[in-house]
């Protein structure tokens, strides 16, 4: 199943994860999906502008192994530990991060 991802535009640089921050939840950081965030549309995943372009990769792993993991019934705190694992693996291994998104959905 593909999700849409939201990046936004560049010149909205730096302002939409202010905007989230400012409007919905002052704890926003680098992403999150509708699992977490009750006002995200069902079936997002939204990735922070303040993330440097070489972390987006790893981050929106991250968001959607949890998002996935969340969907099957496992708890935040397991989904997010699990979650955790898989980015550091790609991390180490960043040759198998296409490969891993694909994995989750992300075409």
């Amino acid at each position: 199943m593909n999700f849409p991802i939201v990046f936004p535009r560049k010149r909205h640089s730096k302002r939409f994860g202010r905007l989230v921050r400012s409007a919905f939840d002052i704890d926003f950081t680098a992403g999150g999906h509708d699992h977490v965030y009750q006002f995200f549309p069902g079936g997002e995943v939204w990735i922070d502008d303040a993330i440097e372009e070489k972390e987006r990769g790893f981050v929106l792993l991250h968001k959607l192994h949890e998002r996935n993991r969340m969907a099957e019934g496992l708890p935040y705190s397991k989904a997010r530990n699990d979650a955790s694992r898989r980015e550091f693996r790609c991390r180490c291994h960043p040759d198998e991060l296409h490969d891993a998104l694909t994995a989750e959905g992300r075409a």
